[in-house]
């Protein structure tokens, strides 16, 4: 028997690479990749100049970048002023098929984007771009690139140049499906009307964008805060670095019937801005959805007209963010994004709810927001004359409220949710009582909710009636079994003893701040039940800051 080597051949057919990855995106689709390019650019090259990112990885301005769109029957082509492309860049990442980026916070990671545009848009590229070192030339002639099967490289040029940073993309030939669209006024309506919805986060940071010479304004939606229906807002990171910041509620332009101010026809009009938008580090993938993939799980009724909501994703990686590849929606299966979507249907069970309530209210009675909060004007300090003998101030550090603003609400909802955000905006210095009683609540609801999530609150109920029959010498009945909520105290001793049921392997750091909470607890009752017993703020700005880690671990755990 004769035996030799065989070498399988696995390279990709080149135009079934490129009609797989062009087919299913539309020409809006491809257009947005080219604009995802520019923005995502354009952030690089902010970043190398100082720019500093909010909690969410996006700019606190894109000022001054400036991106133009040029749409025609005869092409695509785009302007921006991004910084450029280098040269050692073109060459080894910019057009290689699924080259991932690196770039914190992206809004095009999958290495296909700029590829797909081209692919779909036209017959000819050329790519001209500038550093402000060097100028790089390229150009690609489908027809060619297609008939080789084996001959993956582009021609190009680079020399050394001073011009102005930026990138040109001019796409031309296009195909005759491509130019019905592109010769189509609605169609460029529409893609202006999109790039406001879908980029209104970075218009609003101060990004010009310009289509067929027209500035692009965004078109953002705003949850009223006014209004009857209180916002819903959640707010938190996943184990895998997964940002998320949840808002809904009434639109801001919506009024019920009953308002003074209410109109038929300007609710009607807003119509196609109900429902819930996502966004994955600021580029909306999802507007204005009404659907179960939403959390909607109810048919859409017009009675249920006013809701808003949205959700924003954000992670330094953006693989780990519940978008397509076409980011024109989101993965429903993603883990992080079915976390998140119990979330939006508890807050879109919570209007349904009011909405029913508002239905039960007497029709002739009128009803009125709540009065608007005052707006109190910082003091100014009379300025002080400065003496060289002064030693200069240094200001406390700390939080003056409850709860710092970093703590995690993924596992707080309704009742629980609202006290973890009355804490994290309750100025515990100005108001140190009802922060006294909001540090007790959160610890006993916060108890109850952690041990009901780990499946240990039936421990803690049978440990606290066991104690309550040894205590009075009785049998406790099924009701008064059934009956029995555990006092602060009788939840404190049941902690003490039985720490492996919720320590989760951190006793050292928990054991001193439930002692001092167990310390404190007297003081706490005393400062909320007794006419004369006072507080000071240090006092209670200790209380606050030994029991956190307790406190924290309720919450977060």
């Amino acid at each position: 028997m004769v035996k030799k080597q065989l070498r399988v051949d696995t390279s990709p057919d080149k135009q079934f690479l490129i009609d797989t990855f062009s087919r299913d995106a539309s020409a809006i689709d491809c257009i947005f990749d080219l604009l995802d390019n520019s923005i995502d650019a354009g952030s690089a090259h902010l970043r190398t100049l100082g720019a500093k990112p909010d909690l969410e990885g996006l700019l606190k301005t894109y000022d001054p970048i400036e991106i133009k769109l040029f749409v025609s029957a005869r092409g695509v082509k785009i302007v921006d002023n991004s910084g450029g492309m280098s040269s050692a860049d073109l060459e080894n990442s910019i057009l290689k098929f699924g080259h991932r980026s690196a770039q914190p916070f992206s809004i095009g990671m999958y290495g296909v984007g700029l590829n797909r545009a081209i692919f779909k848009l036209g017959e000819h590229t050329t790519i001209s771009t500038h550093t402000g070192k060097e100028r790089s030339h390229v150009s690609l002639d489908m027809t060619s690139y297609r008939s080789d099967d084996d001959e993956w490289l582009i021609e190009g040029e680079t020399e050394t140049s001073k011009a102005q940073a930026g990138t040109t993309i001019e796409i031309t030939s296009p195909p005759a499906p491509i130019i019905r669209h592109l010769s189509d006024t609605s169609f460029v309506d529409r893609l202006s009307t999109e790039a406001s919805i879908r980029y209104c986060r970075f218009l609003e940071r101060g990004l010009t964008l310009n289509i067929n010479k027209n500035s692009i304004q965004p078109r953002s939606v705003v949850v009223r805060e006014n209004g009857l229906f209180k916002p819903l807002t959640k707010n938190f990171q996943t184990p895998s670095g997964v940002r998320v910041s949840i808002v809904a509620g009434q639109h801001e332009e919506h009024r019920f019937k009953r308002e003074p101010d209410y109109d038929l026809a300007t609710n009607t009009a807003l119509g196609s801005e109900y429902g819930w938008s996502v966004s994955c580090n600021g580029r909306v993938v999802v507007r204005a959805d009404r659907s179960p993939k939403t959390g909607w799980d109810q048919n859409w009724h017009n009675e249920f007209n006013g809701f808003v909501g949205s959700v924003s994703f954000s992670a330094e990686n953006g693989e780990l963010l519940p978008w397509n590849s076409p980011k024109n929606d989101v993965v429903v299966s993603d883990d992080t994004y079915q976390q998140v979507l119990e979330d939006m249907r508890n807050f879109t069970r919570t209007w349904r709810r009011f909405i029913s309530s508002m239905k039960r209210q007497p029709k002739s009675s009128p009803i009125h927001p709540p009065p608007a909060k005052p707006k109190v004007p910082k003091p100014q300090a009379p300025k002080a004359k400065q003496h060289p003998s002064q030693k200069p101030i240094t200001k406390p550090i700390g939080y003056r409220s409850v709860l710092p603003k970093d703590i995690n609400e993924v596992h707080c909802t309704d009742k629980f949710l609202d006290l973890v955000h009355e804490a994290k905006a309750h100025d515990i210095y100005d108001s140190r009582y009802s922060g006294l009683a909001l540090i007790r609540m959160i610890f006993e609801i916060g108890a109850a909710c952690f041990l009901i999530r780990h499946g240990k609150f039936k421990e803690m109920r049978n440990f606290c009636i066991s104690n309550e029959e040894a205590r009075t010498g009785k049998t406790l009945s099924k009701q008064q079994k059934d009956d029995l909520y555990p006092t602060l105290s009788q939840l404190i001793d049941y902690l003490e003893n039985n720490y492996s049921d919720w320590d989760l392997g951190q006793r050292k750091m928990l054991k001193p701040s439930l002692d001092r909470f167990k310390h404190h607890k007297s003081d706490l009752n005393s400062a909320i039940h007794h006419p004369k017993t006072s507080i000071g703020v240090a006092a209670t700005v200790a209380i606050r800051d030994e029991v956190l880690p307790v406190l924290r671990h309720f919450i977060e755990q």
